[in-house]
Protein backbone atom coordinates (compact mmCIF):
# COMPACT_ATOMS: atom_id res chain seq x y z
CA UNK A 1 0.00 0.00 0.00
CA UNK A 2 0.86 3.64 -0.12
CA UNK A 3 2.11 5.63 2.81
CA UNK A 4 -0.11 8.59 3.67
CA UNK A 5 1.54 11.70 5.04
CA UNK A 6 -1.75 13.34 6.06
CA UNK A 7 -1.54 12.05 9.62
CA UNK A 8 2.16 12.82 9.78
CA UNK A 9 1.60 16.44 8.77
CA UNK A 10 -1.16 16.78 11.33
CA UNK A 11 1.06 15.24 14.01
CA UNK A 12 3.97 17.60 13.26
CA UNK A 13 1.62 20.57 13.15
CA UNK A 14 0.26 19.64 16.59
CA UNK A 15 3.78 19.19 17.98
CA UNK A 16 4.85 22.59 16.60
CA UNK A 17 1.79 24.31 18.04
CA UNK A 18 2.42 22.68 21.41
CA UNK A 19 6.06 23.74 21.28
CA UNK A 20 5.11 27.34 20.52
CA UNK A 21 2.58 27.41 23.33
CA UNK A 22 5.11 25.89 25.72
CA UNK A 23 7.80 28.37 24.69
CA UNK A 24 5.59 31.42 25.11
CA UNK A 25 3.63 30.30 28.14
CA UNK A 26 6.33 28.72 30.26
CA UNK A 27 4.96 27.65 33.65
CA UNK A 28 1.36 28.35 32.62
CA UNK A 29 1.73 25.74 29.90
CA UNK A 30 3.53 23.26 32.10
CA UNK A 31 0.99 23.54 34.92
CA UNK A 32 -2.19 23.88 32.91
CA UNK A 33 -1.87 21.61 29.87
CA UNK A 34 -1.51 17.89 29.61
CA UNK A 35 -2.52 15.10 27.32
CA UNK A 36 -4.95 12.43 28.33
CA UNK A 37 -3.80 8.92 27.59
CA UNK A 38 -4.22 5.34 28.75
CA UNK A 39 -3.96 5.40 32.54
CA UNK A 40 -5.20 8.98 32.95
CA UNK A 41 -8.24 9.55 35.16
CA UNK A 42 -10.57 12.28 36.32
CA UNK A 43 -13.35 14.56 35.10
CA UNK A 44 -11.59 15.42 31.83
CA UNK A 45 -11.46 11.73 30.94
CA UNK A 46 -15.15 11.45 31.82
CA UNK A 47 -15.88 14.31 29.38
CA UNK A 48 -13.98 12.48 26.63
CA UNK A 49 -15.93 9.30 27.39
CA UNK A 50 -19.23 11.21 27.35
CA UNK A 51 -18.32 12.66 23.96
CA UNK A 52 -17.38 9.24 22.59
CA UNK A 53 -20.64 7.75 23.86
CA UNK A 54 -22.71 10.57 22.38
CA UNK A 55 -21.06 10.09 18.97
CA UNK A 56 -20.55 6.34 18.74
CA UNK A 57 -22.23 4.45 21.58
CA UNK A 58 -23.45 1.74 19.20
CA UNK A 59 -19.87 1.07 18.04
CA UNK A 60 -18.34 1.00 21.54
CA UNK A 61 -19.97 -1.77 23.58
CA UNK A 62 -18.78 -1.80 27.16
CA UNK A 63 -17.54 1.79 27.21
CA UNK A 64 -18.84 3.60 30.26
CA UNK A 65 -18.36 7.11 31.58
CA UNK A 66 -16.25 6.34 34.64
CA UNK A 67 -13.35 8.79 34.37
CA UNK A 68 -10.76 6.03 33.79
CA UNK A 69 -8.87 6.11 30.46
CA UNK A 70 -8.90 2.36 29.98
CA UNK A 71 -8.59 0.06 26.97
CA UNK A 72 -12.20 0.70 25.91
CA UNK A 73 -11.64 4.46 25.98
CA UNK A 74 -8.41 3.97 23.99
CA UNK A 75 -10.31 1.97 21.40
CA UNK A 76 -13.01 4.65 21.24
CA UNK A 77 -10.40 7.34 20.60
CA UNK A 78 -8.71 5.19 17.93
CA UNK A 79 -12.05 4.54 16.25
CA UNK A 80 -12.91 8.24 16.27
CA UNK A 81 -9.49 9.15 14.83
CA UNK A 82 -9.91 6.51 12.12
CA UNK A 83 -13.36 7.73 11.14
CA UNK A 84 -12.51 11.44 11.39
CA UNK A 85 -8.96 11.46 10.01
CA UNK A 86 -8.92 8.34 7.86
CA UNK A 87 -6.07 6.61 9.65
CA UNK A 88 -5.07 5.24 13.01
CA UNK A 89 -3.16 7.42 15.41
CA UNK A 90 -2.04 7.12 18.96
CA UNK A 91 -4.91 7.01 21.48
CA UNK A 92 -3.99 10.35 23.03
CA UNK A 93 -6.40 13.23 23.45
CA UNK A 94 -5.27 16.84 23.71
CA UNK A 95 -7.19 18.74 26.36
Amino acid sequence: GRFSTIGLRSYFHRICVEGCIAYHSGPAFENGYYRLRHGSSGPKVARVQKSLLSQRADSLPGLIENGQFDIKTSFGVLLTKKLDAGEYRSPIVSI
